[in-house]
């Protein structure tokens, strides 16, 4: 349900994941079960002329369906709050029903349909 649904070759993907790391405006979480099973990544990118962020959400496919997507949320917006206080908009393939449901269960709300996506706002 990624954005982008193309094969990524690993060195296109290394130098966006090192150039993500790099950015003060970047913030990734990544959330681990306990004993040590990588549930997935939360992503925030920050537009500090706005005070905006965009959250991304990415659950490791062996995880997916047991629960684990809406505490990893609101885990991660918990801990991006204690440096940032942006308001959070998440975009959302239409078809993609399980994290609409997970963003809606962390307080997220409808905002508009734009293409094959819906934007949801936050406002805790």
């Amino acid at each position: 349900m990624s954005m982008t649904t193309d094969l990524v070759p690993w060195d296109v993907h290394r130098v966006w994941y090192e150039a993500l790391l790099l950015d003060p405006d970047r913030f990734l979480y990544i959330g681990y079960r306990d004993g040590g099973g990588k549930l997935g990544m939360c992503r925030f990118d920050r537009d500090a002329s706005v005070n905006q962020a965009e959250v991304s959400l990415a659950l490791n496919p062996t995880y997916r369906n047991q629960g684990y997507s809406t505490p990893l949320l609101q885990a991660s917006i918990a801990l991006f709050r204690t440096i940032s206080d942006a308001s959070l908009i998440a975009k959302i393939k239409k078809n993609n029903i399980a994290s609409i449901k997970c963003f809606e269960r962390s307080g997220f709300f409808f905002v508009l349909s734009c293409g094959d996506y819906f934007i949801y706002g936050y406002d805790r």
